[in-house]
This record gives C-alpha cells, sequence and structure tokens, in this order.
C-alpha cells in the first residue's frame, strides 16, 4: 500500500509532507477506484484460476487459462487455515465442472502450446499465497504416440512436426 501511495504521489506530483493535493475530479475518483480495489483484495475473499503448473505454491498468478475471479467471501481480513480449505474446495469443484466440459481438443485449444499439458486449478484467500486445489486435468496436445494430430481449429506443419494455431 505505500508503494501505491508513492507511486499516486508521483503521477500527481504530491509533495511529502504537504496537504496541498489540488487533485482534480477525475483524478480523485481514479484514486478512490484503487483504493476500494486494494481494500476489497486484502479482505478475506476466495479467488479461482485454472492454469498451468507452475508449482504446488506462489505467490502470484498472472497468466491463468480461466480466471473464476472472487467465488466466495469470509467476511474481515483475518484469513484462517479453514477459510483456506473451504476456498480450496469450492475452486476445486468449480475448476473440475469447467475441465470436464472440455474434450483434450478444446483443452488444447486453451492452452496452444505443444506436447504434455498439466492444467490445475489455484486458489488463494485475501493476500496468501496462490495454492494447488484439486487434480487438474492433463492433455498431450499435437502429439498421441508419436503420431501427431492437431487440435480443432490448428494445422500441422510436417517441418518441423508441430501444430500452428
Amino acid at each position: 500500500m505505500k508503494f501505491l501511495v508513492l507511486l499516486l504521489g508521483i503521477i500527481f506530483g504530491i509533495e511529502n509532507g504537504t496537504n496541498n493535493f489540488n487533485l482534480r475530479n477525475n483524478e480523485r475518483a481514479l484514486i478512490s477506484i484503487i483504493a476500494e480495489n486494494e481494500a476489497e483484495f486484502a479482505l478475506a475473499n476466495c479467488y479461482c484460476r485454472i492454469g498451468n503448473d507452475v508449482g504446488s505454491r506462489v505467490n502470484e498468478y498472472p497468466n491463468s487459462l480461466k480466471d473464476f475471479g472472487h467465488i466466495a467471501s469470509y467476511g474481515g481480513i483475518i484469513v484462517t487455515n479453514s477459510m483456506e480449505e473451504d476456498c480450496g474446495r469450492k475452486c476445486a469443484i468449480k475448476a473440475a465442472d469447467w475441465l470436464n466440459l472440455l474434450s483434450n481438443d478444446e483443452l488444447c485449444n486453451y492452452v496452444k502450446k505443444q506436447g504434455s499439458q498439466r492444467i490445475l486449478a489455484y486458489a488463494k484467500v485475501g493476500g496468501r499465497k496462490w495454492n494447488v486445489r484439486g487434480s487438474g486435468k492433463s492433455a498431450s496436445c499435437c502429439g498421441n504416440g508419436g503420431a501427431y494430430y492437431c487440435p480443432s481449429g490448428w494445422e500441422y506443419d510436417s517441418n518441423p512436426k508441430k501444430c500452428k494455431g
């Protein structure tokens, strides 16, 4: 939060230690939106995303394939292990429902990468780390036992052997 205040000070030319803000209405609105978003993120809210396996516990997870966003609220700012477990269960169910609707070809169309892919659900509560939740789904994209195939909407390129999306 200190970084955010410093950044806003630089952007709007606010000198440290003065109360002379002289902000226009649009600048006040921007600051208000940023403050509301920061406060919302710090609350004990449950977030859920699906994406490539990047480890069992990560600080940031920006490049998900599917972001379910905010899926549950627990109130307050104190996060407990039981909240994390409940959030993880809800995320795993939501992710499994979504992944089970996709064929391997459809999953490969989302991933747009060649080779073996392991897609997992990641959940977090408040400012805690993203944790793997549920078993996810695996698919071999563009390769099946040495015989190449491509997901729907992709083309086979024989030199080198790969799929083009």
